[in-house]
């Protein structure tokens, strides 16, 4: 697991990654939204800025604080690499030294201010790698095979 990790972390870190937060809301039905900022903290947390305090994906990370509800991240790395990364909402940070340093931080880059800092502790990372969920399957799951795959194996 710590490799994956690793190689979370690298995918993460590099800009050239499409990096997608995905919320749901108060109906259940998902938003996702790409997250450009989104980094490893040095506690080893997901985080990222919030721009607009009225977002859809500011709302929903709220109710998710709130209500304990999960969020996913999708990492893709330009070598195509791709992860889901489940957790929960550990912080939004509104205030604070952090929160300061980041508002700076985009406005000296982008030119406006943000709505928050949003902290999310990692619960579970998949590696969407095709061909080890084929493998995956075959070991854990071979009752799932279709019958026309048999017959080819035979």
């Amino acid at each position: 697991m710590e490799e994956l990790l690793q190689q979370v972390r690298d995918i993460v870190a590099d800009s050239g990654s499409l990096k997608i937060v995905s919320t749901l809301n108060e109906n259940g039905t998902i938003h996702s939204a790409p997250k450009g900022s989104l980094k490893v903290n040095e506690a080893g947390q997901l985080e990222y800025v919030e721009v607009l305090e009225s977002s859809s994906s500011y709302k929903n990370v709220v109710r998710s604080l709130w209500f304990d509800k999960k969020v996913t991240v999708l990492v893709i790395g330009v070598d195509k690499r791709s992860y889901e990364i489940t957790g929960n909402i550990k912080r939004i940070l509104t205030s604070g030294r952090h929160f300061e340093n980041a508002y700076k931080a985009i406005l000296e880059k982008r030119g406006f201010g943000i709505a928050a800092v949003i902290q999310i502790d990692v619960e579970s990372v998949a590696d969407l790698d095709i061909s080890k969920g084929i493998e995956r399957q075959k070991r854990e799951h071979f009752f799932f095979t279709h019958l026309d795959r048999l017959a080819v194996q035979e």
